[in-house]
């Protein structure tokens, strides 16, 4: 009597499995996107942050909810008027002259102005994806403060490039 023969018909092969696992996968990691995609959608209609904070944020007392930061966000007011007249490496530079630094001590970089005038939180609005969510609560400067300093800059740079 020959027992392999008997269950050839339902075996499967290592090939079959390895394919149905990776069906299995694919299908499980899309439907964790999902649900973390629609629960930070959430978080940011409710006025939450899902990234990284910016300089001129802490985090807030709940979790995902930051707050202005009481020593860098005044770095970052004054900053985003200085950058309506000044560069951002000549901002950079008076923000220091002037005693401002980070939470941790360190300079203010170009890198640090620079995101004062892309990040779209400091005029009081969360972005994440095709999302834009009011949050009154973390603007730093007023919109056409904002408005003002991006459209220097965006001036000095179509400048700079052109000569």
């Amino acid at each position: 009597m020959n027992f392999g023969s008997i269950y050839l018909d339902c075996a499967i092969t290592y090939l079959e499995i390895v394919e149905m696992s990776h069906y299995y996968a694919h299908h499980e990691r899309e439907a964790w996107r999902r649900r973390m995609s629609a629960g930070v959608e959430k978080l940011v209609q409710k006025g939450g942050f899902p990234c990284r904070l910016s300089f001129g944020y802490r985090l807030g007392a709940k979790r995902g909810f930051p707050e202005i930061c009481p020593i860098e966000g005044p770095a970052v007011k004054r900053g985003v008027r200085l950058l309506t007249e000044n560069s951002i490496a000549a901002t950079a530079k008076q923000l220091a002259s002037e005693g401002f630094e980070t939470r941790s001590g360190g300079p203010i970089t170009p890198d640090i102005v620079r995101g004062m005038v892309t990040n779209p939180m400091v005029a009081g609005v969360i972005k994440y994806k095709d999302l834009a969510a009011p949050a009154e609560h973390l603007r730093i400067v007023p919109n056409a403060l904002w408005n003002a300093a991006r459209k220097a800059m965006r001036a000095r740079k179509l400048r700079d490039h052109d000569a």
